[in-house]
């Protein structure tokens, strides 16, 4: 069981400390709540990025009902999740994990860290990262932005072909992002 200690700030974000990432411990990122947006534009990579008007959304809600959960949704989309880092994660070298179906470009603050599969202009190149660690770093405290590009085109269509099959065994577009030291 994870003991996650985290901190409530005025605008929801999480707050990481090395008392949450000690020895072993975890964040499992598909438990919290992530901004949602279809369709594919670099610039919601970025920071400061305005993304108030976006969906929030639960990998729950995916699971349970994707054609419901990701309006719009065509095949490619991005999340984004806000968090604060405690000064004592500054610099401290952290891993980050995940897996899923598609492909993925993992940013934070607007900066590339790691990509899974390939995401290209008709499509993508499928990788299932099946948490192979991507080391990274925050290079400073306070507030920052994950961002996650992703692709999943087998699954641009929930209710015909390949999406359809996909769905009924219920496979859905989402990732299972963690982060631990």
């Amino acid at each position: 069981m994870i003991c996650l200690h985290s901190q409530a700030q005025d605008n929801n974000q999480l707050t990481f400390t090395a008392e949450s990432l000690k020895e072993g411990k975890f964040i499992e990122l598909d438990k919290l709540p992530w901004k949602y947006h279809a369709g594919d534009d670099a610039a919601w990579a970025a920071g400061d990025y305005d993304d108030g008007n976006w969906k929030t959304i639960t990998n729950d809600e995916i699971n349970s009902d994707p054609a419901a959960a990701l309006e719009n949704w065509d095949g490619r989309a991005w999340f984004r999740l806000r968090i604060a880092v405690d000064e004592q994660l500054v610099n401290q070298p952290l891993i980050w994990r995940m897996w899923h179906w598609g492909a993925s470009e993992i940013y934070v603050d607007g900066k590339l860290i790691g990509r899974f599969g390939e995401i290209i202009a008709n499509g993508d190149v499928e990788f299932n990262p099946n948490r192979q660690p991507l080391p990274f770093t925050f290079g400073s405290g306070g507030g920052h932005v994950i961002a996650v590009r992703y692709s999943f085109q087998a699954m641009r269509d929930f209710s015909t072909g390949m999406g359809a099959w996909l769905n009924r065994g219920e496979y859905s577009p989402g990732f299972y992002p963690l982060i631990q030291t």
